[in-house]
């Protein structure tokens, strides 16, 4: 009886192979995904992978006022760095709650970057990118 519940222990806390790699539920049993040499080279690519996910997950309108802040930020050739209050003159057409959550989700996913020492907002290479 112990034995048995002993096992059945070990069993729960070994994890099934789709759950060690999630992408493994979409290939074929007996290929591994890894195996797939763009499948290497797309999980090398997974930060601006993840930036893409950043900008393009939500609503259509979610999507065009995230792309129309970067765009407009990563735009300023003259400007690297903006204050808050540069962006929030920069942005004056937009409510505050919107403009607070897009420049959220591009800080969250790297897209931008917030220095404190300076206290200024920096587009990252990757937005760049």
């Amino acid at each position: 009886m112990i034995d048995n519940l002993a096992a059945t222990a070990a069993d729960s806390q070994i994890p099934a192979l789709d759950e060690l790699d999630p992408l493994q539920t979409h290939f074929q049993e007996g290929v591994a995904p890894d195996e797939i040499e763009q499948v290497y080279h797309l999980k090398r690519a997974q930060p601006m992978l993840q930036a893409f996910t950043a900008l393009f997950h939500g609503s259509q309108d979610g999507v065009i006022v995230r792309l129309l802040v970067l765009r407009e930020l990563a735009s300023d050739a003259m400007d690297s760095a903006f204050s808050r209050a540069d962006i929030n003159q920069k942005f004056a057409y937009l409510i505050p709650e919107s403009l607070e959550t897009v420049l959220g989700r591009l800080r969250t996913h790297g897209l931008l970057a917030w220095d404190n020492p300076a206290a200024v907002y920096r587009i990252t290479p990757l937005a760049r990118n």
